[in-house]
């Protein structure tokens, strides 16, 4: 959020942050913080031509989202318990699906990395009280790697902001 206090119909206001009253900005960001594309959200758009359209499409989209587990379908019964570091996968060609087990079950979306190749972390175990190794795809472990980038803008934006006049 940019901070704004003046009248303006993409100004928003969100409860219980600090910073309530700006702009949403969303920002896409390299893993080191450099801004790639930044949207102010509200703005309304023009609808684009037809042939700007068909050529953006045509070029495949490389995609990696972490899902919420409540939307989507359980595909084993929820009162089953697996071990941590245990995943399961699904395919359609298209996009690839895949649920880890960390401390809680983590479920992926991409259109371009599987768990290939597995690798291991090491995670604290509460029930043994010390440090063990487990599995995680390929997929977990480069979403791990490259979040962090819209944080880390946003820390520098913060530590570097303008004074206001």
């Amino acid at each position: 959020m940019v901070p704004y206090y003046g009248h303006h119909s993409c100004k928003m206001f969100i409860r219980g942050k600090p910073i309530r009253f700006g702009y949403k900005i969303w920002t896409m960001a390299s893993a080191n913080g450099y801004p790639y594309a930044l949207k102010i959200y509200g703005v309304l758009e023009r609808p684009e031509s037809f042939g700007k359209i068909l050529t953006t499409s045509l070029h495949p989209m490389i995609f990696l989202r972490s899902l919420q587990g409540k939307r989507y379908e359980q595909r084993e019964p929820s009162g089953t318990k697996k071990d941590r570091g245990f995943f399961d996968h699904i395919c359609n060609g298209i996009v690839y699906l895949c649920k880890w087990n960390d401390n809680t079950i983590v479920t992926m979306a991409s259109n371009h990395l599987t768990h290939h190749p597995v690798g291991s972390v090491q995670r604290y175990s509460q029930a043994q009280k010390k440090h063990i190794k487990i599995r995680v795809p390929e997929i977990v472990r480069r979403y791990n790697t490259s979040m962090g980038g819209v944080d880390t803008l946003d820390k520098l934006l913060s530590s570097y902001r303008p004074p206001e006049i």
